[in-house]
């Protein structure tokens, strides 16, 4: 928290400042300064009390500064006022940086976010309908879940990870129209995984059902079974959904996530839990009949305000939309209803055991699924509108309801010249949106496989003399850092445009760039031959610092701030850029400042220990966002 400390003690030298002056400022910024010459902080303080006296920020920054003294501060050096109005300061690099890197080394928790409280959070992501393989969208989701679920174990909390299974759904039930009516195996042919083979049968009856729309009637008899848990239909379905279930997480696993409960749809169906929560929702008005109009004879829930139309949760017919069901699923989650379910082991995974909700056989997980703090849904933007009907039905069945978050991200189109590679008819024209019923995506396993073949390239190009085996490996590492990076780097409420050829860059803001730059400061320790010191107390800068150490010392040290950010906002995207940035310095550092080939042996120790903290703190942020780092690429 050596940042944080630093940030206290320019605080302080402003806050005296403001009283001996005579002047005051409730709320002022303090932040880095867009050069370093003009400072290592700077604050806007000038500029507040500007407005609250009609003072010149140019007047008030030279009588700030006159009366700041820093002489008792640890890490400022010197109080600089800059004309424009910024009150600007130096820092003491020797100590802050010796400080810096001693807390690097001593603590194993540098850098990781430490809130007041630690909390039982359910992080629910993925949810891909098992009809079909999952792809760039989905994975998306896959990868921002995960990244949030590590964030937030790295703060203390005690989270887990549910996955949800619509297994009574239109999709499934269009692919066992497929099998029943049409004559489509449920079985694979050898060699084709399960999810990509029912995702075939699942365009094709779509195509089927367009061609001949009477065969939609058999659809939703198969429909029918499918919620009521009996037929032929529920019976092979079951088979076939569990089948095509292993193989995307086949799929996730390759991507580094790993989950703790698969809820299946049907079993929560047959609970009940959706008919107490309908009649809770009655009882307390909360849910109306509606009389006349365009959803005469629904069940409705009235808008956030007058201009707001009515949420429909149960149609005429009595069959509840899609998102009526999110809400006696997301109680259950909070501790509002009773857990109803018996566990089954359904997987072993690399380091969990993933459990699965079962209404045949029961067992006892180590986990209790329910009753959580929090519990956060990853999913997309476009379902926002639901998902806040979702929060306030909560919120009327109780105070927990306020636990629930749904978290919204942009969706994933192709570009116009992917989308064309896939589909030869399209015009490029622009953003494709991907479709699965027609089969236009990108499948998550056919862009790692692409990326993975694009990296063994490369990696044998850089290591000819590699075994066939190790360049595998680093290639399937390469292929996951760089879908995942590029699919969490952005802002969480940004569509993406996802192309295939960029997605293959391996240089520049990319999930690769960040395992090269980590790969090399291990080189340079094993280069060393030497055991690095393990206190840097022992150690401080025998010299005046280069502007690139600092830079990268400064970013180190930010390392809590943006954990801090990151969790409050719940965006994994902060910790990718902060990894980028303390990549991007600690480049520049080894470009600009000779460590092995130091002239000095106190010089090259010290480099040493900094290129060594900065693998540390690069190795955690990359942890966080599921970026492998092997020793060597």
């Amino acid at each position: 928290m050596t940042y944080k400390l630093l940030l206290e003690e320019a605080r302080k030298i402003i806050d005296e400042s403001l009283t001996r002056s005579g002047l005051s400022a409730p709320q002022y910024n303090i932040s880095r300064p867009p050069s370093s010459q003009f400072g290592d902080l700077s604050s806007n303080v000038a500029f507040i009390v500007s407005k609250r006296t009609g003072l010149r920020p140019g007047e008030v920054v030279l009588r700030l500064a006159s009366f700041a003294d820093p002489t008792s501060s640890t890490y400022i050096s010197e109080v600089v006022p800059h004309q424009s109005g910024y009150l600007n300061f130096r820092v003491n690099m020797k100590n802050f940086a010796t400080t810096t890197l001693d807390k690097i080394i001593s603590d194993q928790r540098f850098g990781l976010p430490s809130p007041e409280s630690r909390q039982r959070i359910s992080v629910e992501h993925t949810s891909v309908n098992p009809a079909h393989p999952l792809h760039i969208g989905h994975l998306r989701n896959v990868v921002i879940g995960d990244s949030l679920a590590r964030l937030l174990g790295s703060a203390g909390h005690q989270v887990h990870v549910l996955n949800y299974i619509d297994d009574t759904g239109l999709q499934v039930a269009m692919a066992m129209l497929g099998v029943l009516e049409l004559g489509l195996k449920v079985d694979p042919p050898a060699g084709v995984k399960a999810d990509h083979h029912i995702g075939g049968v699942y365009v094709e009856a779509n195509r089927r059902v367009e061609q001949d729309p009477a065969l939609d009637s058999k659809r939703r008899r198969i429909s029918e079974q499918l919620e009521k848990g009996e037929g032929a239909a529920y019976e092979i379905a079951a088979k076939m959904v569990e089948t095509v279930v292993r193989a995307q997480l086949q799929t996730c696993w390759r991507v580094g996530a790993e989950y703790d409960l698969l809820n299946f749809e049907s079993q929560i169906l047959r609970t009940g839990l959706w008919e107490t929560v309908f009649q809770k929702l009655k009882e307390l008005g909360v849910a109306k009949l509606a009389r006349g109009g365009k959803f005469d004879g629904c069940w409705v829930m009235e808008g956030g305000d007058e201009n707001e139309e009515e949420k429909v949760l149960v149609r005429s017919d009595g069959t509840a939309v899609y998102a009526a069901k999110d809400i006696p699923y997301a109680a259950w989650k909070l501790g509002m209803l009773h857990d109803p379910f018996k566990y089954r082991i359904f997987a072993q995974q690399s380091t969990k055991t993933l459990w699965s909700t079962s209404d045949k056989e029961g067992g006892e997980p180590p986990l209790k699924f329910n009753d959580v703090d929090r519990t956060i849904s990853v999913i997309g933007a476009e379902q926002s509108r639901p998902q806040k009907f979702v929060k306030s039905a909560l919120i009327a069945l109780g105070p927990r309801g306020e636990g629930y978050h749904h978290l919204a991200y942009g969706k994933v189109s192709l570009s116009a010249k992917t989308a064309k590679q896939i589909q030869s008819t399209i015009p490029e024209e622009g953003p494709v949106s991907m479709k699965g019923r027609t089969g236009m995506y990108v499948s998550a396993d056919d862009a790692l496989d692409a990326l993975k073949r694009k990296a063994a390239q490369e990696t044998r190009k850089r290591n000819p003399e590699a075994e066939p085996a190790w360049i595998q490996g680093i290639a399937e590492s390469i292929a996951v850092a760089a879908i995942r990076y590029e699919l969490v780097k952005q802002d969480l409420n940004k569509p993406i445009v996802f192309d295939m050829d960029e997605a293959l860059r391996l240089e520049g803001d990319t999930g690769p760039y960040l395992m090269y730059s980590y790969a090399r400061a291990r080189s340079v320790i094993r280069k060393a031959g030497i055991q690095v010191p393990v206190s840097a107390t022992v150690h401080s800068a025998p010299f005046e610092l280069d502007i690139a150490e600092k830079e990268l010392i400064v970013e180190l040290s930010r390392t809590e701030v943006e954990l801090d950010e990151a969790l409050k906002y719940m965006s994994p995207r902060l910790v990718a850029n902060h990894a980028f940035s303390i990549s991007m310095s600690f480049n520049v550092f080894y470009e600009k400042c000779p460590i092995l080939t130091a002239h000095d042996g106190n010089i090259r120790d010290w480099r040493l220990l900094l290129t060594h903290c900065t693998s540390i703190v690069l190795s955690r942020l990359m942890d966080i966002i599921g970026i492998p780092h092997p020793e060597s690429i």
